[in-house]
């Protein structure tokens, strides 16, 4: 059964980047982990089960909160 996952391991995550005809070096996890160390959240959805991913869509973002003047 396929379920939609946001919590695959990092080389099934990367196995399934490489194996894409169209992916992209900005869609491994290695990438995502250096976008978040400046300050961005990575989410990696998949569409996985049977041990195995069967489509992925890799997001990321950069919210900040609004400052108030003090």
């Amino acid at each position: 059964m396929k379920e939609i996952s946001t919590n695959l391991p990092q080389e099934t995550w990367n196995s399934f980047v490489a194996a894409h005809p169209q992916a992209h070096i900005l869609q491994t996890a290695p990438w995502g982990d250096l976008k978040a160390a400046f300050g961005w959240e990575v989410q990696r959805l998949a569409l996985a089960g049977d041990a195995e991913a069967a489509g992925s869509l890799p997001g990321e973002g950069r919210w900040k909160a609004r400052q108030a003047a003090l």
